[in-house]
């Protein structure tokens, strides 16, 4: 079911994986995962063409969205069970916000 016309906050990883699956206009990450999140946001994850991890695999540089990283690989490693796949993200624009990440679905109707 969409909620392309919601907005939502989030502080916890199920509600934020329930928020993406269901399609909401907005989702507001916050609290203690959104400072997290907030603080890998501009954390150099590339090196020499090659997405270096703390906890993960590398992966190749041209899997990551080029000039902007890919909101998947900074809450990948924040979120144990992740059940979410990049897939899922493509329709988000992200930006940060303070200690708070705001994802908009790209088809909104806020």
């Amino acid at each position: 079911m969409s909620h392309l016309n919601e907005k939502i906050s989030v502080d916890h990883h199920r509600d934020l994986e329930r928020a993406v699956i269901n399609e909401y206009g907005q989702i507001i990450i916050e609290g203690e995962l959104g400072k997290k999140a907030a603080a890998n946001y501009d954390k150099k994850f590339y090196e020499d063409g090659v997405t270096a991890t703390e906890d993960w695999a590398n992966v190749p540089t041209s899997d990551v969205i080029n000039e902007h990283q890919n909101i998947f690989f900074i809450l990948m490693p924040l979120i144990p069970g992740f059940n979410l796949t990049r897939n899922f993200f493509r329709e988000y624009v992200d930006t940060k916000e303070g200690d708070t990440i705001v994802l908009t679905h790209k088809r909104n109707e806020l």
